[in-house]
């Protein structure tokens, strides 16, 4: 009496198939380089586009952003709307004259994957306002920042 196999194949997908496919997933998964520059880039970006939202450099800001963000925060009810650049840039304190931008202080930045980047920030320690920190999501795009969500 012959015993079963411990692994029988599967029906429909033979070892010749199937393996080549096993390959693949395996190789691919080795693409994490790629990611990990992705990711350190995306970062790098966000520390640009805040340390210019901080000295008030609007035209480098405005290299930063896509023509239309998603934006989502307290000021829409956290309901996610499309804005043009310009007005996300004026909500972002980045509008000309509208120097009531409090400066925040990055105290933790995560890059999460190809795509976003978390950070959380507080107000500078040498800024008149006090209070709780914010987290802010961006998600970008083409080395610009095509969506935020701020908390």
């Amino acid at each position: 009496m012959a015993l079963p196999p411990v692994y029988p194949p599967r029906p429909g997908l033979p070892a010749p198939r199937w393996l080549p496919l096993l390959m693949g997933l395996l190789w691919g998964c080795n693409a994490t380089p790629d990611l990990q520059q992705q990711a350190t880039r995306n970062a790098h970006l966000i520390q640009t586009l805040h340390r210019h939202a901080n000295r008030a450099n609007w035209p480098a800001l405005d290299t930063l952003v896509a023509d239309v963000v998603l934006y989502r925060g307290r000021p829409t009810g956290f309901r996610e709307v499309a804005e043009p650049r310009t007005r996300f840039l004026a909500r972002f304190g980045a509008g000309p004259g509208t120097g009531d931008r409090t400066p925040l202080t990055i105290r933790q930045l995560y890059a999460a994957g190809g795509y976003q980047v978390i950070v959380e920030a507080t107000p500078a320690p040498d800024s008149l306002a006090g209070g709780a920190g914010v987290c802010l999501i961006y998600t970008l795009e083409g080395g610009r920042v095509t969506r935020l969500h701020a908390y």
